[in-house]
């Protein structure tokens, strides 16, 4: 737990560090006199709560304690919001924060199809969006944001090193069990590219909705489909 909590102060602290440079070196920031405002767009109660969450509130807070709480004379706070995973809902706090609320950012958001409607916000506002709990290549693709800074994976990044070292260990026919989400629709076709590329062969797919504690049916029609 502690190196855990150590590997998390150090990405947000990196991740935060670059934020608030960023937000130092706009001009509308310096103007103004009240705290900085963070917003830590997350998921509190479903699927990805464990590895995001509270805990990527409290290492925001870590990350903001190691810079005495300030920026340019500014105090820096963080707040923090469920999105459930829902796209609209996550839509819907990050305009109140945005327009409303005086948050100047918005980080971490893991689930790629909130993360798209957030970039997409931020973009229009000039606002800054962090990404670093979401995976889909668009954040950097045809989504690209010039306020959007997406910190750590992405699925072009687990598709090329995933199959490609999978293809090397002879695997040439290929069945995707994936999830029914952004994420799961972008981690497939990126996969597709690489497998094309490595003269492998595509012979089928079924998808899972997120969050779901049973795989065996899906289990069964990959088993059936007798892909390496």
């Amino acid at each position: 737990m502690k190196s855990l909590g150590r590997s998390l102060r150090g990405v947000q602290r990196r991740s935060l560090g670059l934020t608030l440079m960023l937000m130092a070196m706009s001009a509308p920031a310096v103007a103004q006199n009240g705290p900085v405002k963070l917003g830590v767009l997350t998921d509190m109660s479903s699927l990805y709560a464990d590895n995001d969450g509270q805990g990527s509130v409290v290492a925001a807070q870590m990350a903001v304690d190691d810079f005495n709480g300030k920026v340019l004379g500014r105090s820096v706070q963080i707040v923090a919001g469920d999105h459930q995973n829902k796209a609209d809902v996550g839509s819907a706090i990050t305009r109140r924060w945005l327009e409303n609320e005086g948050v100047e950012a918005i980080l971490d958001v893991p689930n790629s199809a909130v993360a798209l409607v957030v970039q997409g916000i931020t973009r229009d506002r000039k606002k800054l969006f962090l990404a670093t709990g979401a995976a889909t290549s668009r954040l950097t693709g045809d989504e690209c944001s010039m306020t959007g800074i997406h910190w750590t994976y992405d699925t072009c990044a687990l598709s090329q090193d995933t199959t490609k070292a999978t293809s090397r260990l002879g695997a040439k026919t290929w069945f995707f069990l994936s999830a029914d989400c952004s994420l799961g629709a972008q981690l497939e076709a990126d996969s597709r590219k690489v497998i094309d590329a490595t003269g492998g062969k595509f012979i089928g797919a079924v998808k899972h909705p997120i969050n779901t504690p049973d795989f065996s049916s899906f289990l069964l029609q990959a088993q059936s489909s007798e892909a390496r």
